[in-house]
């Protein structure tokens, strides 16, 4: 099918998945050569995450396959980024490479915070303080759709929300954490709280400086939770908007460090701010990204 694709377009996407249990490294350069033979501008690889309630959980449980082994797929990233670069390839995320030009536009606007509309079952939107995500269900969106209702539910971001999800995604990519953006979005606490807390992770080689922005060094990209440790903004009771983080819906799979665990899980529990979805919200952002958008809405 890539093959096919490639008679009709030239910007063309491979995912890869490292890390799996049996895979000898010989097998893993393999598949990566037989990407690259395609000649496809950027290619995206995961490590193999073991999710509830699927096949190869109860494969595991049983003891049919081996578990994830994480030494294993550290020892396949590693791989995969030494092959990849030798080709010419861009590791300007931690899972994703690109040729020069060919980087992923729409993942980008998420690590550097844009907002961005979702249109359609499951699909997400951000006005940069606010995150909506539709129903799930195709039947749901459709019958909510024709009553002209928009079928979301939200969470609102603080201050302290927004700027852990900087850090954190901002930290994954080649642009890293730019100091200023901090200064001038957040306030001096927050940058001064960076610029405090980084400073160990500097001196250990973890993170680095270069024109005020600061980076994970990249030889360490695997160690990425704990150059985020410390880092990342601890929340007070009343800030819970950080349930973002740990939802599914959003894919981010991050490890946060909580003096506290029990107290911060029943704050969650008890101040959740899930909240339902207020329609003229979403009407607004598509007037402010696209006027000519604002038509759709007679037509439902």
């Amino acid at each position: 099918c890539i093959v096919l694709a490639k008679n009709y377009f030239d910007n063309i996407s491979i995912d890869l998945i490292y890390g799996i249990p049996g895979m000898t490294n010989e097998r893993w350069i393999a598949n990566i050569e037989k990407a690259l033979a395609f000649g496809v501008p950027h290619i995206s690889s995961y490590a193999l995450t073991v999710e509830p309630k699927t096949a190869l959980k109860s494969f595991i449980e049983k003891g049919l396959i081996p578990p994830v082994d994480d030494e294993l797929a550290e020892v396949h990233f590693h791989i995969l980024v030494r092959k990849l670069e030798a080709a010419g390839f861009i590791n300007y995320e931690i899972s994703n490479f690109g040729k020069p030009g060919y980087f992923s536009r729409n993942n980008t606007a998420y690590w550097q915070g844009k907002k961005y509309l979702g249109i359609g079952p499951s699909a997400h939107s951000y006005d940069g303080v606010r995150r909506g995500w539709n129903v799930n269900n195709n039947t749901k969106y459709l019958k909510a759709i024709s009553q002209n209702e928009l079928p979301m539910e939200v969470e609102v971001l603080s201050k302290t929300d927004r700027y852990n999800e900087y850090i954190m995604t901002g930290l994954r990519t080649i642009w890293g954490v730019s100091l200023e953006r901090i200064k001038e979005e957040f306030g001096g606490e927050f940058h001064s709280y960076l610029l405090q807390q980084s400073g160990k992770k500097i001196e250990d080689g973890l993170l680095y400086v270069e024109k005020e922005h600061l980076f994970v060094s990249s030889t360490r990209n695997l160690l990425y939770a704990g150059a985020t440790k410390n880092v990342i903004k601890r929340l007070r009771l009343h800030e819970l908007g950080m349930a973002s983080v740990f939802t599914k819906k959003y894919h981010i799979k991050y490890l946060i460090y909580f003096e506290e665990f029990e107290e911060i899980g029943e704050a969650f529990k008890r101040e959740k701010q899930i909240k339902n979805w207020h329609k003229d919200w979403k009407w607004n952002l598509i007037k402010e990204m696209n006027p000519e958008l604002l038509d759709l809405r007679h037509r439902f």
